[in-house]
């Protein structure tokens, strides 16, 4: 067995130019599956018969743009392509449905369309389709998943035979990121769908690289190669996207061969896959998190934040929970991430000022401080998808336990946590357990999906100054790396005062795969790319 660690330490990469140094954290050599056994006599030698992944999460419940993002960007991705995508090895965005594209102001940017891209039924793409498909997350009805994402966007229209023209409100710093999860489909297929559109009985019809040969919402999506794929052609014949139920599943169908990969393994299980594999891993912008919604109560006394964020052990949490495969995460942005906008000295200096260290000392002066000296009960669910948070949850819990806090929780699945923590509006949760941080590979992305109005706000966390530095952040150019930097500073600053995200341990990312299966150099941003071209073959 081997094990490969491609990053050598949890500090990441040094202070560099925006967005081309974040991708050095991120980045995934783009690996071609070498000649082998499993491949069909007479074709090329980069093709592989199928693989099969087994995942945590990542199966949309409809197969349809209003499901997208990541993590169903994973599956969705290879059938409804973006027009533009994120270049995995450089960090930047790059043409892709689009054949260039260009910002013309601050609020305004146009999309010229290539004149190749045919639907996988053969049909040409024209730009009606590309504007209804961009048009589906303005519209209140579809109820996106990206429509909060979608809001800074005013118009999506047809301004030439190939062209498309963008129209912001305001400038959106993440306007593009958005852009490259939201893929195109043929929208004369999906109107005569009406509303049965998404499900196994009406899936759509796409120009990737990839068709869908079978689809259960929330658990499977078995995807073929589409042979009449205008790019460079899937280099895997028959793809199989599986959710596994837990963690014994995944480890069990690894162990029999049934799974040729588990990505995102739990970290004490991953000793357990080493036998029949290899593990990758890498250092993980997420991080693990509790959030104190200080609209509900008891959470909207700040004393009672504060003592809960004091009382949990991260470097417990870390070891007990994760084996060594997390450290404990001092504020709401990455290390690594921060680091690409000012100097490890800095960084240091400023997660100094920030962070709301372990104390039971002043945990305890805060709750005397606060109207339930004596403690308290509160409920919250876990999601089950993500093996971990069962244990997180438990160390949480007897931490909170020495201040008189009683905590019980409820494991449940995945859809089940989707609707009551993030779909509620206004959320309803005060006291919560969550990952985030998955798709965030720049510092403004990570931050401002925590302040942002929308459903990853899960503590609904607002208030003057924190609007007014969400506003400045949100209208400046991704490549003002130093103002970006003294903002995100201001914010983590704000933050620290108010104690509304408790961040606990940022943990390594881990997949296994079957030997001889690996990545040249495995990375956390593994679903951004086309991931089923990262994949390499060993002898």
């Amino acid at each position: 067995m081997q094990r490969n660690q491609t990053q050598e330490n949890r500090r990441g990469v040094r202070k560099g130019p925006g967005r081309r140094s974040v991708a050095m954290l991120l980045a995934v050599a783009l690996g071609v599956l070498a000649a082998c056994s499993g491949g069909t006599e007479g074709d090329d030698a980069a093709t592989l018969d199928s693989f099969e992944a087994g995942v945590f999460r990542g199966i949309p419940r409809g197969f349809d743009p209003a499901f997208a993002g990541l993590p169903y960007g994973l599956s969705l991705l290879a059938v409804l392509e973006p027009l533009v995508s994120v270049d995995v090895a450089t960090g930047e965005f790059v043409p892709n449905l689009a054949e260039s594209y260009e910002q013309v102001d601050e609020t305004t940017y146009t999309f010229q369309l290539r004149d190749d891209v045919t639907f996988s039924d053969g049909s040409p793409m024209t730009v009606e389709d590309v504007v209804y498909s961009l048009s589906i997350h303005l519209d209140p009805s579809e109820e996106s998943s990206l429509a909060g994402d979608w809001e800074s966007v005013e118009s999506v229209e047809a301004t030439g035979e190939r062209e498309i023209t963008v129209r912001l409100t305001q400038p959106n710093i993440l306007f593009l990121t958005v852009l490259a999860s939201s893929g195109v489909l043929l929208h004369s297929v999906r109107e005569e769908q009406g509303d049965s559109r998404g499900t196994p009985s009406a899936l759509p019809v796409g120009t990737g690289p990839y068709t869908i040969a079978d689809f259960a919402p929330s658990e499977l999506a078995v995807l073929e190669r589409n042979e009449e794929y205008w790019g460079e052609p899937a280099p895997v014949r028959d793809l199989t996207i599986r959710v596994v139920g837990d963690e014994n599943t995944a480890l069990a169908s690894f162990r029999a061969g049934e799974l040729d990969a588990v990505f995102e393994v739990p970290a004490l299980r991953s000793a357990q896959y080493e036998d029949n594999g290899t593990l990758v891993t890498a250092v993980d912008p997420e991080f693990t998190q509790v959030f104190l919604n200080p609209n509900i109560a008891p959470f909207d006394d700040e004393h009672v934040r504060r003592a809960v964020i004091h009382s949990i052990d991260k470097e417990g949490v870390a070891n007990s929970v994760y084996g060594g495969f997390a450290a404990p995460a001092p504020a709401i942005v990455s290390r690594p991430l921060l680091e690409q906008l000012m100097t490890q000295s800095e960084v240091e200096t400023l997660l100094e000022e920030v962070s709301l260290p372990y104390d039971m000392n002043l945990a305890r002066e805060e709750l005397a401080q606060s109207e339930y000296p004596d403690g308290f009960s509160v409920e919250t669910v876990v999601n089950g998808a993500e093996p971990d948070l069962g244990q997180f949850a438990l160390a949480i819990q007897d931490n909170l336990s020495e201040l008189g806090i009683e905590l019980e929780f409820s494991e449940i699945n995945q859809t089940q946590y989707t609707d009551a923590v993030f779909l509620r509006e206004p959320h309803d949760i005060g006291f919560g357990i969550s990952t985030f941080g998955f798709n965030s590979y720049t510092p403004y992305e990570q931050i401002l999906g925590l302040m942002l109005p929308g459903f990853s706000n899960l503590a609904d966390y607002g208030g003057p100054e924190v609007e007014r530095l969400v506003e400045e952040l949100v209208a400046l150019s991704p490549d003002d790396t130093e103002q970006i930097g003294e903002t995100i500073s201001a914010l983590l600053r704000q933050h620290a005062e108010d104690a509304v995200y408790g961040t606990v341990v940022a943990g390594d990312s881990i997949s296994a795969l079957r030997d001889p299966y690996t990545y040249e150099d495995y990375s956390p941003a593994w679903v951004l790319g086309p991931w089923y071209r990262q994949l390499l073959l060993g002898t």
